[in-house]
């Protein structure tokens, strides 16, 4: 969700910057303001392109961090026991945290196994 965020906002950064670059040389020449002693200076016009490439720089980082973490989250080690409620007995297996979302009722063991469960099999997952 805050990927969708940010890159909105960094297209929209860009589009910004896009349309005043292209409209500064339309410019209609007109007189130059009167200087107020209350007024600061405006800044100079050098300033909003190196604003524009450090948030499009942050949005570029906080999007490749969130999706290293991704990455190396669901690469977990989880140990997982599968529990048989009709005879009690248990089941230990070995699996990566991002192979367990296999559509609830499957997965995939290190050693590259696919384990389906039944219905009346429960999973107790903790991590290693």
């Amino acid at each position: 969700m805050l990927n969708k965020i940010l890159l909105t906002l960094l297209v929209a950064a860009i589009v910004i910057a896009f349309i005043r670059l292209r409209n500064r040389g339309k410019q209609a020449p007109s007189l130059p303001p009167l200087a107020s002693p209350y007024l600061p200076p405006p800044p100079p016009r050098r300033l909003y392109p190196l604003l524009a490439g450090a948030v499009a720089l942050g949005v570029l980082t906080v999007g490749v961090w969130r999706l290293w973490a991704h990455w190396s989250d669901s690469l977990q080690v989880m140990v997982i026991e599968v529990v048989n409620t009709h005879s009690g007995g248990t089941q230990s297996y070995r699996a990566h945290k991002g192979d367990l979302a296999l559509g609830g009722r499957a997965f995939r063991t290190l050693d590259g196994r696919y384990i389906t469960l039944s219905e009346v099999d429960r999973l107790v997952i903790r991590e290693e």
